[in-house]
């Protein structure tokens, strides 16, 4: 981030989905209590005090990296438009991990 500790994300980096479980599963109570469905980008803290992710904030777009996503694997544009017209889709799971996207 910068300027620290508020500012636009300049580095992303794709991790393993098991060292963000905690966070996945909060975002997945959220979205179904909303009855959310769509693109999304979601911005977490870790907090080091609890061991706890802790949300910062929600938007309904997609985000300035998107171009991550597709480099690491996951066409998530596909997947959105197959989605919002109804059609089927394949979420895929597997990505490539340690892919980075810089500002």
């Amino acid at each position: 981030m910068y300027p620290w500790p508020f500012g636009n994300s300049t580095l992303s980096v794709t991790i393993p989905m098991r060292e963000a479980v905690a966070a996945h599963e909060s975002l997945e109570r959220l979205f179904a209590g909303l009855r959310f469905v769509g693109l999304f980008d979601a911005e977490f803290a870790f907090d080091t005090r609890d061991g706890l992710f802790k949300i910062v904030e929600v938007n309904a777009r997609p985000w300035w990296q998107l171009a991550l996503a597709g480099g690491s694997g996951l066409d998530v544009c596909v997947m959105a438009y197959r989605d919002a017209l109804g059609e089927p889709f394949t979420a895929s799971t597997e990505y490539r991990i340690g892919r980075t996207w810089v500002h």
